[in-house]
């Protein structure tokens, strides 16, 4: 499925994609970290000096999917194991946008929220 985000604009070097994997599950296999099932949707034309937590929660919103959901995305030149960033912030958006590798594609997850669990 392709979306067009809220943020498009005018195609320029300072659009990309974000490659969005959602409700599969993380886990560790002979070292090394993978992330299996679930969905996978791209959002097209994200234009970067518009982009922000603001603009991802707008298109869950237009997605379906409920909030409050964590995100996190791969760093472009390495695997999961030590690429994996949170982004909560403004400041961790910018980190993001100069890391964006030649593809113009970043890889993003979504992170439900922890549910306190009560035992008897």
């Amino acid at each position: 499925m392709h979306l067009i985000s809220p943020c498009a604009g005018e195609y320029n070097t300072e659009q990309f994609t974000i490659r969005l994997f959602y409700g599969g599950y993380f886990f560790t296999k002979d070292g090394n970290t993978v992330y299996e099932g679930g969905k996978v949707d791209y959002i097209d034309n994200c234009y970067a000096n518009y982009f922000s937590t603001f603009t991802l929660d707008r298109v869950m919103n237009v997605m379906k999917i409920p909030l409050p959901m964590g995100y996190s995305y791969k760093r472009s030149r390495l695997n999961l194991n030590h690429g994996l960033m949170r982004l909560a912030t403004d400041q961790h958006v910018a980190e993001m946008l100069e890391d964006i590798g030649p593809t113009r594609t970043v890889d993003m997850y979504l992170i439900p929220p922890v549910l306190p669990h009560y035992f008897p």
